[in-house]
């Protein structure tokens, strides 16, 4: 009888799928200030162990990943606008430059100043006016 408990008390397959659904909203929404995996398993109604086996199944990423992929990509955004780097790190939920600076190299291949001089080389942009 408490095996039966069990199982009714887990999610239901199409319940699993919508909180996952939720979840990748919510480190959407939140990157920029990166919550934990307790946070975001708190925020949809899974433990965190369960949250991130299902997410990295159902989404090929785990929640880190897709928040350090968010960060990158809204740092090169900021880049081109011509923020300046340690405003970037810090706007994109880094703790310090240097560490915004390890995580894009990991990424990109490429240090952040790198990234900017190829980007604007190839597309044709001058640097903005500031």
């Amino acid at each position: 009888m408490g095996g039966e408990a069990a199982k009714r008390a887990k999610p239901k397959p199409n319940a699993v799928e919508a909180a996952l659904d939720r979840a990748m909203a919510y480190i959407v929404k939140h990157f920029s200030k990166p919550p934990t995996l307790v946070d975001v398993a708190a925020a949809v109604g899974l433990s965190p162990f369960h949250l991130h086996r299902q997410f990295r199944r159902h989404f090929g990423e785990t929640p880190k990943e897709v928040m350090t992929r968010l960060q990158i990509e809204r740092a090169k955004e900021l880049m081109l606008l011509g923020v300046p780097l340690a405003e970037v790190a810090g706007r994109c939920g880094f703790a310090h430059q240097s560490h915004f600076t390890w995580r894009f190299k990991l990424k990109t291949g490429l240090r952040p100043r790198e990234w900017l001089k190829r980007e604007r080389g190839v597309t044709g942009r001058p640097p903005p006016r500031r």
